[in-house]
């Protein structure tokens, strides 16, 4: 029964695919200068995305759209023409900003001040890294992603591969050097108290500046801290920002600080005298890691821990 369920609703979703394709192939001219297809890309972790590609080779665009999204929010009421509305907007409006000549991508001296880096875990994403200019970092891979522009409403950016690197005539180590001077600012850091997290009025944020001291009567009576960057995507990453873990801790006045990796946007910050030993801290973070509903979420099941002295970063 459960099978059959499966396989109907498995179906369902390839008939809105179909007929999502249909629609949007008959509003574009028919020649090859645009072409609407299905598409499965790799994501974090291994994972595959069904998406739909519309590829603009006269403006030099392709766009992807993750068809799970409108399935979800057409496919019950039959809407296809409401998603291939929705798609035709999008697309327009990436078209009208981006229907450019491509080719100053060939240009470091131009994607030098947009690189940023990203953290993933390194063993689960060992075949796509191969593709991918990376760095080591404990049981991690750091990445790199040149942003175009970026807002409140959306992102473009494009994941630097080998063959990027090959063309600007880089290197790894350069892209890294690049990217830690370029990411604080352009994703700029946020530190969310822990038992903040679910007050509906906003969470409150702080910095360095205004992270209140371990003494404070402002300051949550846990300690804990959720660090990530101004997105809350691919926050992780702020562990790597100069300086910062060290700053951190002088201000919550402390020598050591545990770091639970609690997915690629964000990692917890527990105080060193948290009254939990770290055989229990371990198991929180396998617990927590693996419970996690998006399986691309996952950074490590390993607990990790800052030392201020020598302002690094160990697996213990």
């Amino acid at each position: 029964m459960i099978m059959k369920k499966a396989a109907c609703k498995k179906e369902a979703y390839n008939t809105f695919r179909d007929a999502l394709i249909s629609e949007l192939r008959g509003r574009f001219p028919a020649n090859d200068l645009i072409t609407v297809h299905h598409k499965q890309l790799v994501a974090n972790n291994g994972k595959t995305i069904d998406c739909l590609v519309i590829q603009n080779r006269e403006a030099g665009i392709s766009p992807s759209f993750h068809l799970s999204h409108f399935y979800s929010h057409y496919a019950e009421a039959g809407r296809v023409l409401d998603a291939a509305d929705e798609i035709m907007s999008l697309y327009e409006s990436v078209e009208e900003k981006y229907a450019i000549d491509f080719s100053f991508l060939s240009d470091y001296d131009w994607a030098s001040h947009r690189i940023t880096c990203r953290l993933v875990n390194y063993a689960r994403n060992a075949r796509q890294l191969h593709d991918l200019p990376c760095i080591r970092y404990l049981d991690l891979a750091v990445v790199f992603r040149v942003l175009m522009e970026e807002n409140d409403a959306y992102c473009s950016s494009f994941l630097v591969e080998n063959s990027h690197i090959a063309r600007w005539e880089s290197t790894p180590q350069k892209c890294f050097s690049d990217a830690i001077s370029n990411t604080p600012a352009l994703l700029p850091y946020i530190f969310i108290p822990l038992g903040h997290v679910a007050d509906l009025s906003g969470p409150e944020e702080y910095t360095i500046d205004t992270l209140p001291e371990s003494d404070d009567p402002d300051s949550p009576a846990d300690g804990i801290f959720i660090l990530t960057n101004n997105k809350k995507h691919h926050g992780a990453g702020t562990i790597l920002y100069e300086n910062l873990l060290r700053q951190f801790t002088e201000k919550r006045q402390m020598e050591r600080c545990y770091i639970i990796p609690s997915s690629i946007h964000e990692v917890i910050l527990i105080p060193e005298h948290y009254p939990l030993p770290q055989e229990s801290l371990r198991h929180m973070v396998r617990e927590g890691t693996g419970q996690l509903p998006c399986k691309e979420d996952f950074l490590s099941q390993n607990l990790y821990q800052y030392d201020r002295a020598k302002n690094a970063i160990s697996v213990i």
